[in-house]
């Protein structure tokens, strides 16, 4: 059974402040260190085209985009750590011109950054600027064969992310939580039908994936993963440590302490 697919179906130019930037339409948290991280590289000049090739919107396979139900903005499917930071630069961008222009400063005071010289700011390349005025290129991406739904976004994505499949950012121990969850709750509580979804939609040759998925929906408790994700550096750590922790898993010698300390207590 092959994984599903995810397509380019239509390109479309949007202003980048008219793309959805809600939290509940990421895939994921939003994650305040990576915000500063991207704003840092575009405003040192790391800036260029590919940059949003990783920002692309969800839609339907004719091409139609699919817009969030919190404000009817597309959709991104991927990449809204980018928009986000985006926006904040537009918005510091044009502060700065009404600031040339003897505006309020309005839009300065709610940024806290413009330059009020009435140049554009140093960090504003050309074609940055450009596409601040024109509009951004964005692909729409569909789900082929299958209807869209938050949770099959939040999977597919999420597995785009394991740590073997990219070097930012991976997917959290929380995330797959989270979500294996709403996988759990959408199928009557039943475990079996979970990992058949989750094959499903990663494929047959993803067992190990689907496995860390069920491992953190199922094996681990709420309140295991919130005491973890309060734990510094927990966003980078590798699922595959705690599967193979005799003491999570209750295998081994450790396994025998682990359940000799809970007939302890």
């Amino acid at each position: 059974m092959p994984p599903v697919e995810v397509i380019k179906v239509a390109s479309v130019k949007y202003q980048i402040d008219r793309i959805s930037t809600e939290e509940e339409d990421c895939w994921r948290d939003i994650d305040e260190e990576r915000l500063e991280e991207i704003k840092t590289n575009i405003k040192d000049g790391n800036w260029g085209a590919s940059v949003l090739q990783f920002a692309r919107l969800v839609g339907e396979e004719d091409g139609k985009i699919i817009p969030s139900p919190h404000n009817g903005l597309p959709k991104v499917l991927d990449g809204n750590h980018i928009v986000r930071v985006l926006v904040e630069l537009k918005k510091e961008w044009e502060a700065s011109k009404n600031a040339s222009a003897g505006g309020t400063g309005s839009a300065a005071v709610a940024t806290g950054e413009a330059e009020e010289t009435g140049e554009d700011p140093s960090w504003l390349k050309a074609g940055l600027k450009k596409q601040f005025e024109e509009g951004f290129e964005f692909g729409v991406f569909a789900f082929v064969g299958i209807a869209y739904d938050e949770v099959k976004h939040k999977v597919w994505c999420g597995h785009a992310h394991e740590e073997e499949q990219s070097n930012v950012l991976h997917t959290t121990i929380w995330h797959r939580h989270a979500t294996s969850r709403l996988l759990f709750e959408r199928h009557a509580q039943n475990w079996s039908l979970v990992q058949n979804e989750l094959t499903k939609l990663l494929g047959n040759k993803s067992r190990r994936s689907v496995g860390r998925w069920m491992f953190c929906g199922r094996d681990l408790s709420p309140a295991v993963v919130s005491a973890w994700r309060g734990c510094p550096g927990a966003k980078k750590f590798a699922v595959n440590s705690l599967e193979r922790n005799a003491w999570v898993t209750g295998k081994g010698s450790l396994g025998e302490q682990k359940k000799n300390f809970r007939r302890l207590g």
